[in-house]
């Protein structure tokens, strides 16, 4: 049975306004952003569409859904497009010449959080989260240079980025990890 039938641009549809709210906040917790998740969440769908003729599912689809969604925004935030992204809207911001010294605090509370957060950081997992935000080597790069495996590598950054978004949270900080500091 295909996913989508003939009446399948129906039972899309119906898909897409039952769960796409869902899926989108679910979306912002990976990568910080209403308008990522947002597409992200849209390519998903798309994604469903242009696969409807070959895709064969019989069971809950939203489980599926999630995972898709789950995959498609880790994969984002991975990427070195999203790094690039962010980093040039920090860039934007910190030259907008702001004169609210309010955000200026906010800024520089900021970045002694994360410094503070990353110091505390075991050392093979501190050496390996500034490798990769800071050097920008990508985990096989990583693994190489330190002659690991690339699935340390991975698991490493995951338990960083945990700790360092634990940090954030007690502050009142969430999902920052992007942006850079001095």
């Amino acid at each position: 049975m295909h996913l989508l039938t003939d009446k399948g641009d129906f039972f899309l549809k119906f898909l897409f306004d039952k769960y796409y709210t869902d899926l989108c906040k679910l979306s912002f917790k990976y990568v910080g952003r209403t308008d990522i998740a947002e597409d992200l969440v849209q390519d998903v769908f798309i994604n469903i569409w242009n696969k409807r003729h070959t895709l064969q599912y019989t069971g809950n689809i939203k489980p599926c859904l999630i995972t898709s969604v789950i995959n498609t925004s880790i994969n984002y935030s991975k990427s070195k497009f999203a790094r690039q992204v962010m980093v040039e809207e920090s860039a934007v911001q910190n030259n907008s010449g702001s004169d609210n010294p309010h955000d200026e605090v906010l800024h520089q509370e900021l970045g002694q959080l994360l410094k503070i957060a990353i110091e505390q950081l075991p050392d093979r997992c501190r050496t390996i989260f500034s490798l990769s935000r800071f050097s920008g080597l990508s985990n096989k790069e990583i693994a190489e240079q330190l002659n690991i495996s690339v699935k340390t590598v991975e698991a490493q950054m995951t338990i960083a980025l945990k700790r360092i978004q634990q940090c954030l949270q007690k502050y009142g900080y969430f999902f920052l990890l992007f942006f850079p500091f001095r």
